[in-house]
């Protein structure tokens, strides 16, 4: 008899830790359920910041590389107009001179 009583007791104690291990099991996928959708929000947020952050490289890069193009210009430009600018001196100077040697006579 009590064979027969230990296999009754048995099923009832197997049911009772097998509802409580799926119980477990549950509330411990539930958390990592939680734990993915958290961890995506934030990979979803990061991702936005990269692409917000690479768009704002490639702007700057664009602006530097056009203001250097623009100081190319103007430092060529400049720098023809001090060319001209000197020899306009030079001769400017060079006419001042003469009127000053032909006032003096």
């Amino acid at each position: 008899m009590d064979n027969c009583d230990s296999s009754v007791a048995d099923p009832k104690k197997q049911y009772k830790i097998l509802k409580r291990l799926t119980k477990e099991l549950v509330i411990e996928n539930a958390c990592l359920c939680d734990t993915v959708d958290l961890l995506g929000k934030r990979l979803y947020i990061l991702e936005q910041e990269r692409k917000f952050l690479l768009k704002r490289l490639l702007q700057k890069k664009q602006m530097k590389a056009s203001l250097s193009k623009e100081t190319e210009v103007e430092t060529a430009t400049t720098s023809s107009s001090k060319k001209t600018g000197l020899l306009n001196l030079k001769q400017k100077s060079g006419i001042s001179a003469q009127q000053k040697s032909f006032r003096k006579v």
